[in-house]
């Protein structure tokens, strides 16, 4: 029986500055707050449940390279 082992691609804030030490929690944050304005929401990088909020490496990162705003 093979298993298949998936990459984590949702993170909760802190585990995205952990992956990406570049990302300062400040500036994060402020991406995250300003989601609707800079596209963020619009590509699906920001995942909000209740309180948590989710950021989905792949969309964020393919936000990032595109010239983010």
């Amino acid at each position: 029986m093979q298993t298949q082992t998936q990459t984590q691609t949702l993170y909760t804030v802190p585990q995205f500055i952990e992956r990406e030490p570049a990302f300062t929690n400040g500036a994060l944050r402020k991406r995250i707050f300003e989601a609707d304005k800079n596209g963020l929401n619009a590509c699906g990088a920001i995942i909000k449940n209740g309180k948590r909020v989710f950021i989905h490496y792949n969309k964020f990162m393919a936000w990032i390279e595109g010239g983010a705003k």
